[in-house]
């Protein structure tokens, strides 16, 4: 009998073990190389319960920006320990609590800093500075009521309400269709219902400049939207700025006027209306003319100042006004002196004697031994009054 033919063994094939998980770019374990534990990823820390709403909304969106969302919400519970992801969960758990810890004030992050949990983080200040739908809405709705435009342009004022506005659409309660089955479109005329109610706060903010444009907004039918609301309050602001600014009744115009010589000149005319009061061009004083003038002819005897001693202030005259010629000067004073003869030349003087010769002679009047023209019927006799005070 043959020995039987041993039988040949196939030679074992080693098997490779299972490839190391690699997150790629969609999956919530991916991690860029700007993704650590200290980023901060909102401007605007939590400090309290007034900011949260908007601390809230921000850190959500630079949550879903990184598909991180799925660790705050508890829509990607933690894996169990054998599974391949469990050390990228945990990886990733940890980042996002340091970015809830980096976004927080310092006094809220001590009160973190012990939480296993990115999720129970998120929890913990959901329940400490999260106000209930009543207070919350009541007093974003009274931010809302008092915001006025002031000193601010519209278009800064209108950012500043649509903010607001939108915080408060936020925490009010949407109505839609559950059925599926609604063909009315419910949410659409809701959305429009809330915008015309904003259009009338936006209004109601603005300047009483704008008056116009509102009533006009206000009288349109059907009522504009937000945006068309807007442009037209815009255009109305652009129209005001280009527009030139109207005079006011207020503001005092420079006209020509005749200079003070001419104005002396007439008002010393030999005619006056009424009870119009002369005015000397000599000595710029009221109450008399350059033909009666004391400072120019001479004080009569026995004048005597007036006993108040108030002295007018003489007015700017037509000779102060003018350069003196070289053919005159000044021959009187307040007492009746002679001045300045000093200073004229020969010729000067006997020019001046002459000058006054045929004055006198015009005029029939003679002169009393201390060179002053004697009293003619004209001038009356002197009572001691000062006739020619201003």
């Amino acid at each position: 009998m043959a020995d039987p033919v041993p039988a040949v063994l196939a030679p074992a094939v080693a098997v490779a073990p299972p490839a190391p998980y690699t997150p790629d770019f969609d999956s919530p374990y991916y991690l860029s190389t700007s993704d650590h534990g200290g980023v901060v990823i909102v401007t605007k820390p939590l400090t309290g319960v007034g900011d949260f709403p908007s601390w809230l909304r921000a850190f959500r969106m630079a949550l879903e920006g990184r598909n991180k969302i799925g660790f705050v919400d508890g829509s990607l519970p933690m894996p169990a320990e054998d599974d391949p992801t469990h050390r990228f969960w945990v990886r990733n758990n940890a980042i996002v609590g340091g970015w809830i810890m980096n976004s927080v004030a310092e006094h809220i992050a001590q009160s973190l800093l012990y939480v296993d949990t990115a999720r129970d983080m998120w929890l913990f200040l959901s329940k400490s500075y999260q106000q209930s739908s009543a207070p919350r809405k009541y007093r974003v709705k009274q931010k809302l009521r008092d915001l006025r435009q002031a000193s601010m342009d519209v278009a800064s004022y209108f950012t500043a309400i649509f903010a607001v506005w939108k915080e408060f659409k936020s925490i009010r309660a949407n109505h839609s269709c559950t059925c599926g089955r609604c063909t009315c479109l419910l949410s659409k005329r809701w959305n429009d219902e809330d915008e015309s109610d904003f259009v009338i706060d936006f209004l109601f903010g603005l300047n009483d400049e704008y008056e116009g444009v509102r009533s006009h907004i206000l009288a349109m039918d059907p009522p504009p939207d937000l945006q068309t609301a807007y442009n037209l309050v815009l255009q109305q602001e652009q129209q005001r700025l280009i527009r030139p600014v109207k005079p006011s009744d207020a503001v005092v115009f420079q006209t020509s006027s005749p200079s003070l010589p001419e104005a002396i000149s007439a008002v010393s005319s030999s005619t006056f209306k009424g009870k119009q009061r002369p005015l000397c061009t000599h000595c710029g004083l009221y109450g008399h003319t350059i033909q009666k003038c004391y400072r120019l002819h001479g004080f009569p005897p026995g004048y005597r100042a007036p006993k108040s001693g108030i002295t007018a202030s003489p007015r700017p005259s037509a000779r102060s006004q003018t350069k003196p010629s070289n053919n005159f000067a000044n021959v009187a004073t307040d007492t009746g002196c002679v001045a300045d003869v000093d200073k004229l030349s020969l010729n000067q003087i006997h020019d001046l004697c002459s000058k006054i010769n045929n004055r006198l002679k015009s005029s029939n009047a003679t002169i009393t031994e201390n060179g002053a023209p004697a009293s003619d019927p004209d001038t009356g006799t002197f009572s001691g009054i000062d006739d020619w005070e201003g």
